[in-house]
Parts: structure tokens; C-alpha cells; sequence
């Protein structure tokens, strides 16, 4: 009799262990954590690419230490500095291969970590991620050799950046860049909830464990920066809907590029899809120094 009973109620506890495990997995992202998936283990560097490039640190306000690169224009000049705010997982040993093909065509690109990441010390926290780039940002417009900011967030990076720039505006910084950012928190939250089916009757009130606070949506519309928005339809991680969302409250886009690679971040991976090629023009564009060189690879 007991094992009958046994086999009646076996099939249930993988169910209910799952959604234990699942309730008990929201309510630590209201913790924070659960977003930032860092490594430290330094996978790649610019000098197997053949670019010149200085490595950085920068003391914050409670003694942490922040690592980056600066990599270096293979031009006789540079017209202007990338900055890389980048995804919530791996470091910039992984990520800076994203835009490390701006050097080719005449800038400096700035890379670094986000506390807890690569050599960064500390540990990840919504605030005090803010308060780093704000750090960041600063140093870059101290010690860049070029007069001219171009920001570049993306993914989780983009949410990062919104609240930095919002805070510290500058008008050195030409252009931001949001490449398949989402626009709250509690939002994408939500939408992870609500693709399991043992989830999904809780994603609402689930979702309210997640704290918005610091969510690029209530930041976005005070930024006069020109934006540009980058974002797959077919996007697996950020939904497309998420970053057109964004890109519908700001008042200063002047673009939403799309497209249907069926890949987080690919606009900038994929050469074929030319985007490198018509960011580099709207950079020079907007340029101060409107050089006709600009954008040539010379």
C-alpha cells in the first residue's frame, strides 16, 4: 500500500520541486544577481589582432578597482573614441571582439569591466554598475586623445548606459548606440516567466519581486544624445518588442535599424549585414571635425 502511494504522488514532486525552484529563482533576482553571469578568466586580448592597446584602472568611491583597455586607432590618426558598455555574461576579453574592427577604420575604442568581471574587484550591483560607468565615462572624457565620444551599449550594457548618460550628459558624446537593449527590468522578467509553463500563471505577480529601479525606460526620454537602436526581430534573449518599446519612449533617436539574424547582439558580429560600415558614416557624420578622411581606413 505504501509504494502505491508512492508512485501516486512521485509524479508530482519533480513538478512542484521545479516551481519551488523557479519561484525561489525570482525572488533572488530582485537581489540583483541572477542578471550578471561575470568570468574572470581572460580569454582574449587585442595584440593577437595585431592593435596597440594600453591596459587601465580606474579607483572607485568604495575602493573597488576597475579594469579596461584602451585600443588604439591602426590609422595615422583618430577621429573619434568608442566606448563599450557590454552584455551581462563572460568580460571584455570576449566582448571587445565586437567592435574591435572600429580601430581598422580610424578610432580608439574603450573597453572594461564591470565590477566582479574579468579583473575587476567587487562584486555585481544594479547602483553601484551605474556608478562605475559614470566613473568610466568620466575617465574617458579626461583622457581621451579625441574630442569626439561615441557609447556603445549593448544588451544588459544598454541598461547601464541610459541611466550613466542620463546622470552625466556630456556633449562630447556624439552619438549613443543601443544594440539589443531591453527596456525594464520587471519587464523581461515577466517575459522569461511567462515562456515556462509553470510559471506562466505567476509571471504578474512573480514579475513584481523584480525591482525596476534604474530601468532605461525612465531614463531614456531625458537624453538629447542622438540614439541609435540596433535589434533583431528574431532576437532569443531580448525581444524585439523590448527594444522597440525603448526606442518609442526616447526623444532623440534618429534610427532603429532591425533585422532577422536570429541572434542576441549580431548587428555588429556579422559583417554581411554592412552595419559597421553605415555606422562608421553616421559617426562621421556627426563628427566636430568634419575631416574627409574620416571613415577611409586611411
Amino acid at each position: 500500500m505504501s509504494k502505491m502511494n508512492q508512485s501516486r504522488t512521485n509524479p508530482g514532486s519533480p513538478v512542484r520541486s521545479r516551481l519551488i525552484f523557479f519561484i525561489a529563482f525570482f525572488l533572488l533576482l530582485g537581489c540583483d544577481h541572477v542578471f550578471y553571469h561575470p568570468s574572470q578568466e581572460m580569454v582574449d586580448s587585442p595584440e593577437k589582432y595585431g592593435v596597440k592597446y594600453e591596459e587601465f584602472s580606474i579607483s572607485t568611491r568604495d575602493n573597488e578597482t576597475l579594469k579596461g583597455w584602451r585600443l588604439y586607432s591602426k590609422g595615422k590618426v583618430s577621429y573619434g573614441t568608442f566606448v563599450q558598455f557590454h552584455g551581462n555574461a563572460e568580460n571584455m576579453s570576449t566582448h571587445f571582439r565586437s567592435l574591435a574592427w572600429v580601430t581598422d577604420a580610424g578610432f580608439d575604442l574603450v573597453v572594461f569591466d564591470y565590477r566582479g568581471y574579468g579583473k575587476s574587484t567587487g562584486r555585481p550591483e544594479r547602483s553601484l554598475l551605474v556608478d562605475d560607468g559614470k566613473l568610466l565615462l568620466e575617465w574617458v572624457l579626461k583622457n581621451s586623445k579625441t574630442p569626439d565620444v561615441i557609447l556603445v551599449g549593448q544588451s544588459l550594457g544598454g541598461t547601464i548606459v541610459v541611466p550613466v548618460l542620463s546622470k552625466a550628459p556630456s556633449e562630447r558624446v556624439r552619438l549613443l548606440v543601443l544594440d539589443s537593449t531591453f527596456d525594464s527590468y520587471r519587464t523581461i522578467a515577466r517575459e522569461k516567466l511567462s515562456a515556462f509553463f509553470l510559471t506562466w500563471p505567476f509571471q504578474y505577480p512573480l514579475s513584481y519581486l523584480v525591482s525596476d529601479s534604474l530601468s532605461p525606460a525612465d531614463y531614456i526620454s531625458t537624453i538629447t544624445t542622438p540614439i541609435l537602436f540596433l535589434h533583431s526581430k528574431a532576437d532569443p534573449i531580448v525581444s524585439y518588442n523590448r527594444g522597440y518599446s525603448l526606442y518609442k519612449s526616447s526623444r532623440s533617436s534618429i534610427g532603429f535599424w532591425d533585422f532577422e539574424t536570429p541572434s542576441h547582439t549580431a548587428g555588429f558580429h556579422i559583417p554581411e549585414l554592412n552595419y559597421r560600415e553605415k555606422l562608421i558614416e553616421l559617426v562621421c557624420s556627426l563628427a566636430t571635425l568634419k575631416d574627409p578622411s574620416c571613415g577611409t581606413d586611411d
